[in-house]
């Protein structure tokens, strides 16, 4: 009976074309699959390398030293300086890659630990001190043979950060351009003319400020995505209270307002050298 002759195993259309088309997309898949070319497979891949865990260095003293791996500490994200070097970005006519700060969820890793090296000078071992000028370099883990240093430069409408068009800081190959050295003070602006030259202590709240732009490092809550999660941007920018704020707070505390000769800085521009400590070694 006619009713019988057509049954779920009869091929219809252009069933040919789709067969191959499909034999196609699978022999495509499996290529890109051994060359570590799909997405899945990359984004494995820069987690594992990013992520790695690294040693932290051991103050004995209670001081930072150049050539310290350090944690950068940034009070008011509590999170620490991290970058991308999945997110380039093209500066300068070189190959720049992004920074943000980041909560450490499983330690010290590759992408946010950093060696502060020596300027002029200073020699690798040396105590750091207040006003001493530094480097901020990635870790080889992460970077191989290629060093990376932070780096900003004053805006124009070609370098800007991303989200808050605030000057830029970027992790950047040019070791020496002045656009990478960076020096650290004392917090508190009343005593940090005093405080110059003295050792600076590990995990002390510091003000890391641009020796070029003189600009402080900043981060503030102003979230972004990226591959590892929510972050937050960082740029270089001195904050500061608004003036009747602090004028309200000082005669609310006695204090004569006259005598203030500058606004204090926010939290956004406060900072700090983790090190270990001889006894979390040992642990």
């Amino acid at each position: 009976m006619a009713d019988g002759s057509y049954t779920h195993k009869c091929r219809i259309g252009n069933w040919s074309e789709d067969y191959e088309l499909e034999q196609l997309r699978m022999k495509d898949y499996l290529a890109r699959k051994a060359a570590g070319q799909l997405l899945i497979t990359k984004y494995q891949a820069k987690m594992n390398h990013s992520l790695q865990p690294v040693e932290l260095s051991t103050s004995t003293d209670g001081c930072v030293h150049f050539g310290d791996r350090v944690l950068v500490y940034s009070v008011r994200t509590q999170g620490v300086l991290s970058n991308d070097i999945g997110d380039m970005v093209v500066s300068g006519g070189s190959q720049a890659y992004s920074v943000s700060t980041s909560k450490v969820v499983k330690g010290p890793a590759a992408r946010n630990v950093y060696i502060i090296e020596a300027v002029g000078d200073n020699a690798p071992g040396d105590v750091l001190r207040f006003g001493s000028p530094f480097r901020l370099r990635a870790h080889p883990t992460l970077t191989g043979d290629k060093a990376l240093y932070l780096h900003s430069q004053p805006v124009s409408p070609l370098s800007a950060s991303k989200y808050t068009r605030n000057q830029e800081v970027l992790l950047h190959p040019a070791k020496n351009s002045f656009d990478s050295v960076w020096k650290a003070y004392h917090k508190d602006k009343n005593i940090r003319f005093e405080m110059e030259g003295e050792p600076i202590p590990c995990h002390a709240e510091l003000m890391i400020v641009h020796s070029q732009t003189r600009q402080a490092l900043s981060s503030d809550t102003v979230k972004f995505d990226n591959d590892f999660g929510v972050e937050y941007e960082v740029c270089a920018k001195t904050f500061a209270e608004v003036a009747k704020n602090q004028t309200m707070k000082q005669e609310f505390n006695g204090e004569i307002t006259p005598e203030t000769a500058q606004r204090n800085e926010l939290n956004k521009n406060h900072w700090a050298f983790i090190i270990q400590k001889p006894t979390q070694a040992a642990q």
